[in-house]
């Protein structure tokens, strides 16, 4: 089967039979030839087309794709990256290292003065919340997680 990139998608690396990368550039419109079906193992980055490798092509015929030799994709294969996806995740990843990460979540305490006029702080995690002590904050309060609506009430009861 005969596979070239799409045209917005930038670049594939995948491993030769050596273990070496070999990067195809949607802009070279170079063919890829293997046996795996790369629009079903890569969706949206592939368009399988149809090429006759023992035809000749004339230099007028500027449409008729080139056949080039390429090694077989191999399952480890380097999934596709659009280049702008790229610049998108060493973002995130910067984002994340400058902000530090928390066991119970994400520290939500602003949107609960009760909490912070008590010295507590309230971590949200996938819609959870946990409440701890200011000075223990990696120890709920609470044995189960908390509704947003529950907070408020939970820390009154914990302060009788």
């Amino acid at each position: 089967m005969y596979f070239k990139l799409l045209p917005k998608v930038g670049s594939h690396v995948e491993k030769d039979k050596d273990g070496n990368a070999v990067t195809y550039h949607s802009k070279d419109g170079r063919i890829i030839d293997t046996e795996m079906d790369l629009v079903k193992r890569f969706p949206n980055k592939f368009e399988r087309v149809e090429v006759n490798p023992t035809a000749k092509s004339s230099p007028k015929d500027e449409a008729a794709p080139v056949v080039e030799e390429a090694a077989p994709v191999v399952e480890e294969a380097a999934p596709v990256v659009v280049e702008d996806e790229v610049a998108q995740v060493e973002e995130k990843s910067k984002s994340k290292s400058k902000s530090k990460t928390h066991p119970l979540g994400r520290d939500v305490t602003k949107r609960f003065p009760k909490a912070d006029k008590n010295d507590f702080k309230v971590f949200s995690q996938g819609g959870a919340f946990s409440v701890v002590e200011a000075d223990e904050d990696t120890v709920p309060l609470n044995e189960k997680p908390l509704h947003k609506k529950g907070v408020d009430d939970f820390i009154t009861e914990f302060l009788k």
